[in-house]
């Protein structure tokens, strides 16, 4: 797991315009997933956006915060807001496993 610092967003949102993040991670497991919350960067980040695809997003400036690019085949943001983000199950999960992050707290259903 890479966090880049001042990663340009210009490919993952709907316009390509220019934008950076503070802090950018791509994410392709469930274990570099729960690794990341699990760690000081998450934790201390302050805002955090969860993004897949960026085919719904346009930013019109920098993001101050933590982007978490969702690089898992089969894995989709369902639900998000200010404090959570809950995702389908990715193909490596076999369908088992729901995981929900809250604010650094992973919880596994």
């Amino acid at each position: 797991m890479d966090i880049v610092k001042n990663h340009p967003l210009q490919k993952h949102n709907t316009f390509g315009l220019e934008a950076h993040a503070k802090q950018f991670v791509r994410l392709n497991s469930t274990k570099s997933i729960i690794e990341l919350i699990k760690s000081p960067v998450f934790q201390q980040s302050g805002q955090k956006l969860v993004i897949g695809d960026g085919s719904n997003i346009l930013f019109t400036g920098d993001f101050e915060g933590l982007v978490m690019k969702i690089d898992i085949p089969g894995i989709h943001v369902v639900k998000e807001d200010k404090n959570t983000f809950l995702s389908k199950p990715a193909p490596e999960s076999n369908g088992t496993i729901w995981w929900k992050a809250v604010l650094g707290q992973i919880l596994v259903a």
